[in-house]
């Protein structure tokens, strides 16, 4: 139950994060979401994004285990396409990194009832990958919540 309360903070976050502008030129996908062959083609063009979490195995260091402790990565894994006339490809990736590095500042916290998640490291990025006219990295930082 926490990491999908865990993703949904962070992803609200996110879509919050983002201004209307942001939101026209950046289709936000969630990974679970399969497209058809017809509908594959109304996101080319578009730069992506595409939010999850990677948790790890959540610990307790109390006897009754009425405390417990969520960590893991937050991965945003960044689409550009890149058009053939355009070759700004490498500045749009940086712009959406920019922009991820500004929503997810260190040390934010995201709260939900008597449920928190706190930011625990700074954004980091992999380098940047070529396939076809799409160039992808990775953006992801660490994550911690406690329940009591």
């Amino acid at each position: 139950m926490s990491n999908r309360r865990i993703d949904n903070l962070f992803y609200d976050k996110l879509v919050e994060g983002l201004t209307v502008d942001d939101k026209l030129l950046i289709a936000i996908m969630r990974p679970s979401i399969q497209l058809s062959a017809e509908q594959e083609g109304i996101y080319d063009n578009v730069s992506q994004i595409v939010p999850s979490i990677i948790p790890a195995p959540a610990e307790t260091q109390t006897v009754g285990g009425d405390h417990k402790r969520f960590t893991g990565i937050y991965q945003v894994d960044v689409k550009v396409f890149m058009n053939p006339e355009d070759q700004d490809a490498d500045i749009k990736l940086y712009d959406i990194q920019d922009k991820l590095q500004e929503i997810f500042e260190v040390d934010m916290l995201l709260t939900s009832g008597n449920f928190s998640v706190q930011v625990i490291s700074p954004l980091k990025t992999s380098g940047a990958r070529q396939f076809k006219q799409w160039w992808t990295c990775h953006c992801y930082f660490n994550y911690r919540a406690d329940t009591n």
